[in-house]
């Protein structure tokens, strides 16, 4: 018996060791790549939260993130530059993240499952990616990882405690990106069905007071409830349709997004998974473990809302992507269970694609551009075209005499420009509307946006002497025959366009041309 307690205690010891190494290999992979710019629009108002919060003026957009800014906050004590904080969050959230893959597969399968998981994890081109920038996902997916490990506790070993654990981290969840507690909700009551009538009620009760714990300051920093709600009301537009042909087109596009982002994120592991998944279900007695129906409650509930209402960026995909790594791992040593060579061999080559995928730069002299397949070196040349760009406006042209043009779009850097040269004017051109008037994003000198309509032409200011075409999008479609221009080459192949306008110039804007006019 005392030999098989030191066994036992050799083998938890290893695991610890294990978890450790893969927590260290989850910070030391991506501290090289960590973005030195705001990558996307929502990355800026992420760091004007940390100014400022509040839901209703967009810091951050609804429905809120408020533990998010809050642990961005207490990043901020120690750490100057905003990005950097919530940067610095995504990477210590891989190193989670590998730890617990590791410890959930090692318990609810076998220790090889758990490192194959973990690092197919670290190298999952679309996890490393977001690893690396200021977004909440690996956060989220690392809170699911302790969520799905509470609900497998919780299920064999039915105990108040562990009920009212899970429910405080669907809270914390919740607190950090509320989709991703509404998402999550259906994995932790099956996680908690087993429990006694009383413990249930109280962990249900729990989960309210926790979750109030972060909504009512959240609402109080917003303006209140009436500010919150129509806040959350323009958030949510995004998801009406109007018609079942609209609802049948929505879904098949959502359906190709959910593919195409599991392309991204486990490369040939896709494969592995439409191969060996119809084996698996063959066997039924896969169904009757409970290790088996967490997996399925935290996929199936998340999976139903991206497919059939709606799914955004690949970010979204976070709240139950980190289950297909244990799922692909799973099918490796199910395929491979009589030949454990073949199984490190095809585990291998999953890693080898990953890692390739992220690290080799197919264009390597094509500086950055929004189609991406989730690279370093998309990394890389975004904090060039932003950092030299930048660079170039504050040393060389007057705020006073100068205009920014950028675009709003997966290319545009409307936020970032009016973030980090505040002392500019920035503007970008939306939508017609009626009566030859135009709605157009300004910068508001203040590092925020807003939004008004202008009579179209817009005439441009006596005093202005250069505007900066920023984004390509106003570089494709601007008529150089129309003025004077210049194209300066910077540093890492970057340039950027400059034209002059004369006195009494209009800007003439349409969908896919832009011009200097004289009327």
């Amino acid at each position: 018996m005392k030999g098989k307690k030191d066994e036992a205690d050799v083998m938890v010891k290893r695991d610890v060791y294990i978890a450790i190494i893969l927590f260290a290999l989850g910070i030391v992979t991506r501290i090289p790549f960590m973005s030195k710019v705001f990558y996307y629009w929502d990355c800026v108002n992420y760091a004007l939260a940390l100014e400022d919060f509040n839901v209703a003026e967009g810091r951050p957009g609804a429905p809120g993130y408020f533990l998010y800014i809050m642990l961005g906050k207490l990043m901020h004590l120690v750490i100057d530059d905003p990005n950097a904080c919530f940067v610095w969050l995504s990477v210590v959230a891989s190193g989670l993240g590998a730890a617990l893959i590791f410890v959930l597969g090692n318990m609810m399968f076998s220790r090889c499952v758990g490192l194959s998981a973990s690092l197919l994890f670290l190298t999952s081109p679309l996890v490393w990616f977001h690893g690396e920038i200021a977004f909440p996902y690996v956060l989220e997916g690392t809170l699911s990882v302790a969520l799905a490990w509470l609900c497998f506790q919780t299920l064999g070993q039915p105990r108040l405690a562990y009920g009212i654990g899970g429910a405080l981290l669907l809270a914390v969840l919740g607190g950090l990106r509320p989709q991703g507690m509404i998402f999550l909700f259906p994995l932790w009551i099956y996680g908690i069905h087993k429990l006694r009538q009383r413990d249930m009620l109280l962990t249900l009760c729990g989960l309210g007071m926790f979750v109030l714990m972060w909504v009512v300051p959240m609402v109080i920093l917003s303006g209140g409830w009436l500010a919150y709600y129509d806040a959350i009301r323009t958030g949510s537009s995004t998801l009406q349709v109007s018609s079942i042909k609209e609802f049948g087109m929505s879904v098949w596009e959502n359906s190709e997004k959910y593919f195409r982002y599991l392309m991204k994120a486990c490369t040939i592991g896709l494969g592995v998974l439409v191969f060996g998944i119809p084996l698996l279900v063959k066997h039924k007695k896969v169904f009757e473990k409970k290790s088996t129906r967490i997996l399925l409650a935290w996929i199936i509930g998340p999976s139903c809302f991206f497919i059939l209402i709606y799914l955004g960026n690949p970010g979204h995909l976070f709240t139950c992507l980190f289950a297909y790594f244990l799922v692909v791992a799973i099918v490796i040593e199910h395929l491979t269970r009589n030949n454990k060579t073949l199984g490190s061999i095809l585990l291998g080559i999953c890693i080898f694609v990953n890692i390739g995928v992220f690290l080799v730069d197919t264009h390597p002299d094509r500086v950055w551009h929004k189609k991406t397949w989730y690279r370093a070196s998309d990394l890389q040349k975004k904090n060039q075209y932003v950092l030299n760009k930048i660079e170039y406006i504050r040393e060389n042209l007057d705020p006073k005499s100068t205009i920014l043009l950028a675009d709003t779009g997966g290319s545009g850097h409307v936020p970032q420009l009016a973030y980090y040269l505040p002392q500019f004017r920035t503007y970008s051109f939306l939508a017609v509307r009626a009566q030859g008037q135009r709605s157009v994003l300004y910068s508001k000198g203040d590092k925020t946006l807003a939004q008004m309509d202008i009579d179209s032409p817009f005439l441009i200011p006596t005093e202005v002497k250069t505007i900066v075409l920023f984004d390509s999008k106003y570089e494709k479609a601007f008529d150089f025959s129309s003025g004077a221009y210049a194209r300066i080459k910077l540093s890492d192949g970057v340039e950027i366009v400059l034209t002059y306008p004369e006195s009494n110039n209009y800007l003439e804007v349409d969908y896919q041309s832009l011009s200097l006019v004289r009327l």
